[in-house]
Formats: C-alpha cells, structure tokens, sequence
C-alpha cells in the first residue's frame, strides 16, 4: 500500500515513460515508499520508466524490474532535458 503522495507531472506512453511530483505535504515521501511507489505504478503502467521530482527538487530516475524497486539514478543531460517544468 502507498503512504508516500504525489501527483503525475507527464505521461509519455509512446516511449513508456512516467514523470511523478513529490507533494512533499509532511507525510512519507516517495523516496521514503518507493518499493510500494514502484509496484503501485508498475501495476498501473506495466514496463514505463519511472521519472520523481523530489522533496529536494532534484529529478531522478526509479530505477525498478516488474515492479521491484532497485535504485534511484541521477539524470544525465539529455533525461534533464525531456523533464516537464514544476
């Protein structure tokens, strides 16, 4: 089950990729949840890379197989590049 809350900043289903917001709203935060943030969403949109924004304001990738999280990874330039504006 989800504690962590955030909100979709992008869909891009023709490359499989998700762009989540952080709420950063004082409860757990998505880094803290991100095995269950990871299954929920692998659940929903089954093989999309997932991109967090987070409390931090700093853009990472959810690095995850079927829905197992294993690490969060820093953006190179170009996956900086293709980030929505928050």
């Amino acid at each position: 089950m989800i504690k962590a809350m955030f909100h979709y900043a992008k869909f891009d289903h023709v490359n499989k990729q998700l762009w989540i917001v952080d709420n950063d709203s004082g409860g757990m935060t998505v880094t803290n949840d991100a095995p269950n943030v990871a299954r929920y969403l692998n659940e929903q949109y089954p093989g999309h890379r997932i991109f967090y924004f987070s409390a931090d304001k700093m853009w990472f990738e959810m690095e995850q197989a079927e829905g197992n999280f294993k690490q969060f990874r820093t953006l190179n330039q170009f996956d900086l590049g293709r980030c929505p504006k928050v």
